[in-house]
């Protein structure tokens, strides 16, 4: 009797035992989107929201100016498929990128002078606005809210009389979102908000960004991505018109890899890019270098080099309107060091000032008349410079236009100053 009413008490203990760890398990989750929206912040909220075991609502805080859209369609993904209750508590500013998020919610709560809308997406052609308004109508119509109210914080051509003209993007204040439905409750407390849908009862699970994906959000953002692919890209191009390897070229490859690695940071990169894009500097310097001509290998380059970035971007109207920027300003630098970079006082301490002509008795170099007519074999590709060898000695020399592949046979046949012309000989 007594060893009955002992597993009797150990199964009654273990029992409350468990039924207590299910309940200390039962919690909200609270999760912050501030600033700008970017591919660290998605990395975060998938994080958060990988594990729901025990999650009995989410609550999404939101202050911000927007971001990327690419990011806030993979939050608002995320979040819509939930089958708990979700709520946007816009304490600021939801706009742009950060509307469709809250959007994205069961409920939103606002804070006094918080604001939504004003999500006109850059840029703004036919068919990224038809694609994001597409995007916000459904989100209204999944969460039982008005689509055309959605539609027309995207687009501005759409009219809705007494609520916003054509010609204007609809931003809607706390008071104009309560009349029209897109608001369930005002409140500046996050105590206030649960109590209010009843769920004060459960835990608190306040999730803050990692430093990693902080890092990720930061090199993923719009200006520093680009910046990080102009400083690339200017580094490579002066690093390969100039001799030696210096600052611009490692400038370059951090610049690149930081690139790259954020991206990978925040989950939308992989190795395979990675690999394109160094697989295209390859064949591109294959192409100038090795190979006479421009044909397969510097257009293969040329397009993984794109591909790999437009892929690294996310695909899409986005990555396009980056590339082009990025594109515009390296074509602006490289103007820029073509025709002003030469008359900057720097510039004009390192170079001579005036030309120092033969008959005020300046000699520039040493005569080489002796090498016409000498034969010699081309220790580099004449593209048409190169090196070239001559009774055992090495010489940097010119062909007329012609390509001599490394190896073959040349002759002098003519010097001017210190060039000196070959050709190949037959």
């Amino acid at each position: 009797m007594r060893k009955h009413v002992l597993l009797g008490v150990i199964f009654l203990i273990l029992f409350l035992s468990i039924s207590g760890s299910s309940a200390s398990r039962e919690r909200v989750i609270v999760l912050h989107i501030e600033g700008e929206i970017n591919l660290g912040l998605s990395k975060y909220v998938d994080r958060c929201l990988k594990d729901m075991n025990g999650v009995k609502a989410v609550i999404v805080e939101i202050d911000s100016f927007g971001g990327a859209l690419d990011a806030a369609t993979r939050i608002r993904d995320r979040i819509i498929h939930l089958d708990i209750p979700t709520i946007a508590w816009i304490k600021g500013r939801a706009w742009s990128a950060g509307a469709l998020i809250a959007l994205s919610c069961k409920k939103i709560v606002f804070s006094s002078g918080a604001s939504m809308g004003a999500a006109e997406p850059i840029p703004t052609t036919e068919k990224t606005v038809s694609a994001v308004r597409g995007e916000f109508e459904s989100t209204c119509e999944a969460n039982g809210r008005d689509p055309k109210i959605g539609a027309s914080m995207v687009d501005k051509e759409i009219e809705i009389e007494g609520v916003v003209k054509k010609g204007e993007l609809l931003t809607l204040s706390s008071e104009n979102a309560k009349k029209l439905g897109f608001s369930d409750y005002e409140s500046n407390s996050l105590d206030d908000i649960l109590s209010h849908f009843n769920l004060n009862e459960f835990e608190i699970s306040d999730l803050s960004p990692l430093p990693s994906e902080k890092l990720a959000g930061f090199l993923t953002s719009s200006i520093v991505r680009e910046i990080l692919l102009i400083i690339g890209f200017l580094g490579l191009l002066i690093e390969a018109t100039t001799p030696g390897f210096g600052i611009p070229g490692t400038m370059g490859l951090v610049a690149l890899s930081l690139f790259f690695g954020g991206h990978m940071i925040a989950g939308i990169g992989n190795w395979l890019y990675t690999v394109m894009f160094v697989a295209g500097i390859v064949l591109l310097l294959i192409e100038i270098f090795v190979i006479p001509g421009f044909g397969i290998a510097g257009i293969s380059g040329i397009a993984l080099i794109f591909i790999s970035i437009f892929l690294t971007l996310g695909g899409g109207v986005s990555a396009i309107y980056a590339m082009g920027v990025v594109v515009l300003v390296l074509l602006v630098s490289f103007l820029v060091l073509l025709f002003f970079f030469p008359k900057l006082p720097i510039w004009k301490k390192l170079g001579l000032a005036r030309r120092e002509m033969k008959k005020e008795g300046y000699v520039a170099v040493t005569e080489k008349k002796h090498l016409e007519g000498k034969e010699g074999k081309a220790i580099t590709m004449l593209r048409p410079s190169g090196v070239v060898e001559i009774d055992g000695k090495r010489y940097d020399a010119l062909t007329e236009g012609e390509f001599i592949e490394r190896g073959q046979k040349i002759v002098v046949t003519r010097v001017e100053g210190g060039k000196i012309f070959v050709k190949k000989l037959k």
